[in-house]
Formats: structure tokens, sequence, C-alpha cells
């Protein structure tokens, strides 16, 4: 399942590549607003961040601004595995550990 190509110009190699290992096409990235431009659609961030389809944006009572503020808070697990990985991994010199 991909999305449309024509959507993504320059960001297509990423986007495809994203899309094979999620699982989950991407959803178009932005949305008609209130005035008629383009802004940042929710899923479409909440889908970068490598989270389940709806994890935020299907919580009923959450504004579109919330849902985005929760997204802009969040944390991008996969980073976070990856940089807690790496620290559990590292060796600390003695003489930086502030003694007791």
């Amino acid at each position: 399942m991909e999305s449309p190509a024509e959507w993504w110009g320059d960001y297509l190699p990423a986007i495809r590549r994203w899309e094979a290992l999620t699982g989950q096409a991407a959803p178009p990235p932005t949305e008609v607003g209130p005035r008629g431009g383009r802004r940042l659609a929710a899923p479409f961030a909440e889908w970068l961040m490598g989270l389940p389809h709806q994890f935020v944006t299907g919580v009923d009572g959450l504004s579109r601004s919330q849902q985005l503020k929760i997204l802009g808070n969040g944390v991008v697990w996969q980073q976070a595995f990856h940089a807690y990985a790496y620290l559990m991994t590292t060796h600390i010199p003695e003489e930086a550990v502030a003694d007791e």
C-alpha cells in the first residue's frame, strides 16, 4: 500500500522507505484549513512519528491543535530506543563519575 507519488516530490524515496518500514501508506501531508489554505494534517505527523494509526488522532474530544501539541511534545520511540541502547553500551570513564 503506497500513497500517491505526486504528493512527495524530492521526498518520495524517504516516504517509500518509511511506508515499507511501518507497513502503512502515508496519509495526506496537508489538509484544507478553515480559511481555505493548506495546513499540516495531524495524521501525517502521527504517521511520521511511527505511531499506530489513530494513536493520538483517534482520541475523542481532542482538537487538531491539541493533537499537534501532543505529537510535538512526544518522543519518536524508535529514536529513543536506539539512544538508550547506545547509552547502555557506552563505557563511561571512572573519572567522569562523581564521587559520593
